[in-house]
């Protein structure tokens, strides 16, 4: 298991192969990410929704720092770098 630091969220790429409820314009379907790992927040941050492992998640384009842990690609953002999240249900 890959653990986060405080206020911080692992996430890896999502690819579309069917509809979701939220459709976005296209050049935000390459924001879209599955969290892997969701780090503890800040008490200051407690408006923020409640993000679990396996939530898809619509990122600000551009944002968070790409790692690799043993040859698979993640990127590390924090809570603020979320813009809409659909529930693992």
């Amino acid at each position: 298991m890959i653990k986060v630091g405080s206020n911080k969220i692992l996430v890896e790429e999502v690819v579309d192969k069917e509809p979701t409820a939220i459709q976005l314009p296209d050049n935000l379907k390459k924001c879209k990410y599955k969290i892997v790992s969701v780090g503890s927040k800040r008490t200051s941050f407690d408006e923020y929704p409640n993000l679990n492992n396996g939530d898809v998640v619509q990122i600000i384009p551009n944002s968070g720092h790409e790692v690799s842990v043993i040859g698979k690609k993640y990127k590390v953002i924090n809570y603020d770098d979320v813009l809409i999240a659909e529930e693992n249900v």
